[in-house]
C-alpha cells in the first residue's frame, strides 16, 4: 500500500539550494486537519500491516514515549520555538499524531478480524 509520495522522485539534474527550502504544506487549519486525518489513519494502516498491536508496552511506546520525543525534537532540537506559537502548534499536533495514530491502531486491527 502506497498512499502517498515517501521518496521524492527528479527527473533532471540535481544541485544545491542556496537559501533554506521552506515547504508550507498547509495553508489553514483545516486543511491541516483533513490531511491529519488521511494521515494517521494511513499510519495506523502501516502500524498493522506492520505486525503492531496494541499491548501495555505498545502503549507506553507509541502512546507516551513517541509522541514525547517528536514533541521534544521538533520543538527544541529543530528549534521550532522560534517561530513562536505556531512553532508550539505545530510540535503539538505532531505529537498528538503519533497517538492519535496508535488509538486507530486499535480500529484498524478490530475493523480487519471483523472484514
Amino acid at each position: 500500500m502506497k498512499h502517498v509520495h515517501e521518496f521524492l522522485e527528479i527527473d533532471g539534474n540535481v544541485g544545491a539550494l542556496r537559501e533554506p527550502f521552506i515547504h508550507l504544506s498547509y495553508q489553514t487549519v483545516a486543511q491541516f486537519m483533513h490531511k491529519f486525518q488521511f494521515y494517521t489513519t494511513f499510519q495506523a494502516e502501516k502500524w498493522a500491516e506492520a505486525g503492531i498491536r496494541w499491548s501495555p508496552r505498545n502503549h507506553l511506546k507509541y502512546g507516551v514515549v513517541r509522541p514525547a520525543g517528536v514533541f521534544f525534537r521538533q520543538y527544541f532540537l529543530w528549534q521550532g520555538f522560534r517561530n513562536g506559537f505556531v512553532g508550539f502548534f505545530a510540535a503539538v499536533m505532531s505529537a498528538v499524531y503519533e497517538f492519535v495514530a496508535y488509538a486507530k491502531l486499535a480500529d484498524t486491527v478490530e475493523s480487519s478480524r471483523q472484514g
